[in-house]
């Protein structure tokens, strides 16, 4: 049916419909006449056929959006990061004051240093299971860590603790041959501009604290400092200053990718090792900075595509 514009109250009384331009004279419709030019903007469309075409632009772009999204026919299904109870944490070194703890997706790669706990969440069997998939492509979406750092409570004499927890991943999954970044030794920046870790010589809370993050080398998701002070159960050493004695983290760590899971089952064409380090000194630096502990929970979705 052509379009007829909005009905006019012309001379007499008599309501009349006018036409625009660009629109045949449907007789059979009633009494009509052609919209004069005096009657609207030159060259605006009737204020009801501009809010047609803006229904019709936003339609389109809803419509693209959910074209670029994976269909609604598949399954998204969850892979579970492994559980992690009360992990203490570590001297960076031999005789050191600084302690740190730290974590990675999946598993830790080659050129790692060990120390970091594998939290997984990444392999992929092939099966029709809700954790498994069917063929050799998923839509890797997200890894959603919850993680809670407490402080311990006991009768030890212990100043407030400074921590800077650092989420971070390689810049690409597979690197070129002889480039082997390792975050234990690169992960921080000197003055001069050098690369390096809580396991090169000399480094102690303070650099662990404050020197920038390698950002040539890591992708950084995350950095942030707090400081936390062990319970208070009476004995008041060093008063409670002020400071909470837990801190949680809701980290989701993305992905989005349509990763290809060979016989490995794990994805080859995306970077997913994403490492999450905890750094901590003591405020006083004479004190060995170990009363904390870690717990983690998490999950992968994915699209079984």
């Amino acid at each position: 049916m052509p379009f007829i514009g909005p009905i006019y109250r012309g001379s007499g009384g008599v309501q009349t419909r006018f036409v625009p331009k660009y629109s045949s004279s449907p007789l059979r419709y009633g009494p009509v006449q052609r919209r004069k030019p005096s009657m609207m903007r030159r060259g605006a469309a009737p204020a009801s056929l501009r809010g047609i075409r803006t229904f019709q632009r936003v339609f389109r772009r809803r419509r693209a959006r959910v074209a670029r999204r994976p269909t609604s026919a598949v399954e998204t299904k969850y892979l579970a990061l492994n559980p992690v109870n009360e992990a203490a944490p570590s001297a960076i070194q031999t005789g050191a004051k600084a302690y740190w703890k730290g974590f990675v997706i999946g598993s830790r790669p080659g050129s790692w240093t060990p120390g970091p706990s594998d939290l997984g969440g990444i392999a992929c069997a092939k099966g029709v299971d809700s954790n498994q998939r069917v063929g050799n492509y998923i839509y890797l979406k997200h890894s959603l860590l919850n993680l809670n750092i407490d402080m311990k409570l006991n009768s030890d004499v212990a100043p407030p603790i400074e921590f800077r927890v650092i989420v971070f991943r390689q810049r690409r999954e597979a690197m070129p041959a002889g480039i082997n970044p390792d975050p234990s030794t690169t992960l921080f920046l000197s003055e001069a501009g050098v690369g390096f870790g809580h396991l090169v010589g000399g480094v102690n809370g303070t650099d662990l604290m404050l020197q920038p993050l390698n950002k040539e080398k890591w992708i950084i998701v995350r950095d942030q400092k707090f400081t936390l002070q062990k319970p208070d159960h009476g004995d008041h050493s060093f008063g409670n200053g002020g400071y909470k004695n837990m801190k949680n983290f809701r980290l989701n760590l993305g992905y989005n990718r349509k990763a290809h899971y060979e016989t490995a089952n794990v994805p080859s064409n995306v970077p997913y090792h994403y490492g999450v380090f905890i750094y901590a000194r003591s405020l006083d630096k004479d004190h060995n900075a170990s009363n904390w502990e870690v717990n983690t929970r998490g999950t992968t979705t994915f699209n079984d595509l």
